[in-house]
Parts: structure tokens; sequence; C-alpha cells
């Protein structure tokens, strides 16, 4: 699977939130930037991987996976010469000569490796809140940083627990209360959409790339304009689209889909599809008959799906804020969520 990276906006650290600060009611923040790559490339150069003893042929590298691209070449040196008839195991990463170097001799490298993805052909970004806990094996009432309109999802252990059997929210949304108390040290994630979420106060554009190996397939999204972020909304009877008696994939238009409760084909409900939740998209097993409206009433968290993103290659993304005038002053904390495939 794609692995999403998120990084600060010159590149040299990791991310896991933007911050704000206040921002006045009626009023624009300034757009903060963010990378985001999937499986960023690290170089190495000079690495000693060993020296040789005239029998050994292999030489491990510190880190593996290696990146194997053409516009990524792996250099092997012996006494800082430019080795011949050597092999390389990008997966293990192993260095194998054919013949072994002579007693003493220095074995140095200089590639790139990373963690070992694969490209995200469908890259979405969205924003809610997270509140994260601990179990002590008794406590089953939790106090939320911020009052949840719209549960996400609750993870206990990692295993995702269900709304209503499982959990429930109390004091007017403003705690979580879970059936079951998790155990000691367990840990509890539970993500959920508020008034900030909601309101859509958050904004996201992607423009810029990031693309060391210059590889083919992959444009800028040149986005300008910003897209509303956050929030869980729904649609009732939407259509979206006409059977011809051939076709069978309709997309709902709207990625991160969190439930359908109806959809129909010709008035009649029906049954007989499958649903990818990240791209929104509809695929029937029996294409609709011709002149057949297809409509679904469904929930969405609002979101942007940007341009797709090979593996060692990032887009440049901002995100600002916007607070109605109608909204309180606040200091706001971006909890942004992205999911590829």
């Amino acid at each position: 699977m794609p692995i999403m990276q998120m990084r600060t906006s010159d590149d040299a650290y990791p991310l896991e939130r933007l911050d704000f600060g206040a921002i006045d009611t009626g009023t624009t923040s300034v757009q903060l930037g963010f990378r985001l790559w999937n499986d960023k490339p690290v170089s190495v150069t000079g690495e000693l991987v060993g020296a040789g003893d005239g029998t050994k042929t292999a030489f491990p590298t510190q880190f593996k996976p290696m990146v194997q691209h053409p516009n990524s070449p792996v250099a092997v040196f012996v006494n800082g010469n430019a080795a011949t008839g050597v092999t390389i195991d990008f997966n293990n990463g192993l260095i194998v000569f054919g013949s072994p170097p002579v007693s003493g001799a220095l074995v140095t490298v200089d590639y790139k490796y990373s963690v070992g993805s694969h490209d995200a052909d469908a890259v979405v970004i969205t924003m809610e809140q997270v509140a994260s806990f601990a179990g002590n094996g008794s406590s089953q009432m939790f106090t939320l940083p911020s009052r949840c309109l719209t549960p996400i999802k609750l993870l206990v252990g990692g295993v995702e627990v269900a709304h209503e059997t499982g959990y429930t929210l109390m004091d007017g949304g403003n705690s979580l209360y879970i059936n079951e108390a998790p155990e000691a040290s367990e840990a509890i994630l539970f993500a959920y959409s508020d008034t900030v979420c909601q309101g859509g106060y958050y904004e996201v554009r992607s423009s810029g790339i990031d693309n060391p190996l210059q590889q083919d397939d992959f444009a800028d999204d040149e986005e300008s304009a910003f897209y509303k972020l956050g929030g869980v909304l729904s649609q009732t009877g939407k259509l979206i689209g006409t059977g011809n008696g051939s076709k069978k994939v309709f997309e709902t238009g709207t990625p991160m889909v969190v439930s359908v409760s109806k959809v129909t084909v010709g008035g009649t409900e029906v049954a007989d599809y499958s649903l990818n939740n990240v791209t929104g998209v509809l695929t029937f097993q029996t294409a609709p008959s011709n002149n057949a409206e297809v409509r679904i009433d469904y929930k969405y968290e609002r979101s942007h799906r940007i341009g797709n993103i090979p593996k060692w290659a990032g887009r440049r993304c901002y995100l600002r804020a916007t607070l109605p005038y109608d909204a309180p002053n606040a200091v706001l904390t971006a909890r942004l969520r992205v999911i590829s495939q």
C-alpha cells in the first residue's frame, strides 16, 4: 500500500499537525504549506559496507529496501574505484560481487532507500478531530477535547468498535462512553467531527510537485482555488447517472463515503453493487437498463481528492482557515488525515 508522509513546507521535518494560532472572526488565515510524500527516498553517500577477505561476495547495506529506478543508480566502489561484476539485491539491501574483493579492500556504496511503497492513484485529504486515551482496565467514560457532532471511527487496541452497540456519546457529545472498559494501557483513538470540522473552516489546495527521479505520468495539480475540508454531510436522492444497458460504474462525485442508506435504479431499491468508500465509485453487478436513473442516499466526509502520487514523489499543499462572522474567535489546530489507494 502507499506510504504517505506529511512533512514541513521546507521538507526538513516530519509533520503531525499545523497550528494557526489565534484567528479573528470574519478573517482568513495565512496559508500554511506542507509536503505530502509517497515514501520519500533518502540518499546515502559513501556508506562503508565492509572489507574484503578474499572469499566474501555479499555485503549488506545499512538500510533497505533500496530504490530501484533508472534515475537512481547504485554506485559501488572498491578502494575508491568503481566496481564491476556487481549485482544488486534491492529488496534485501545486498551488494553481490561475481568475484570476491581481495583481502582488506574497502567496499563503499552510494544509493537511495525508502520504506517500500507502491503508487497512489487515489489521494484524498480530509480533516477531523482526534482524541486519544489509554485504558486502565476499569474506566469507560472519557472526556473529549471538543464536542462531538458526528462520530467517524473508534479504535480500541487497533480494533474498530461499532457505534451504538460498542460505544455511545454522552453529556451532549462532550464525553465518550465505551460499553466494555478498555484493558490497562490499551490505546484508544476516537476520530470525530466537531463544530470546527462541520463548519468547513479549513481549506486546502495542491500546487507544486517533488519528483526527484523525474518519473513520467506525474503532473502538477496547479490549483489556485481552495477546497473546504471536514465535517460529515449527507445527500438524499442524488442523481449520479442514467443507465444505458452496459455501463456499470457510476461516481458519486464525492470521495470518503461514510455510509450508504439506499441506492435506487429506475425508482427501485437495489443491493447488487460494490462501493469504493475512498473514491466514491459505485460498481453494479448488472448494468442499469437504458434511461434508468441511478440515485443514492448517503453520508460522506467533506474532503478533497488531489492528483496521483507515484512512489518516491510528492505534492506540495497549502492549508488555510476561514472563520465566518458568526463564529467565535478561536485558536485552531488542524488534524489532517490523508487516505490513499
